[in-house]
């Protein structure tokens, strides 16, 4: 099965190949999971920093 066209253009733009295409199922290559540890530290970091609404937790101003 061919790789999507939205993920091969995000390999065309990255200049190399994210996923071992070799692989069944399709697996991430040795820097495409450097990329994906580093996306997926970066949205925690956004997610953490993001001011999150009041909740049971977290009550509002009274």
């Amino acid at each position: 099965m061919p790789l999507s066209p939205d993920l091969k253009k995000l390999e065309t733009a990255a200049g190399f190949a994210i996923f071992n295409h070799r692989k069944r199922p399709v697996a991430p290559s040795a820097r495409g999971q450097a990329l994906l540890d580093e996306a997926q530290l970066l949205l925690q970091r956004l997610d953490y920093d993001r001011p999150q609404p009041p909740g049971l937790d977290r009550p509002g101003p009274i």
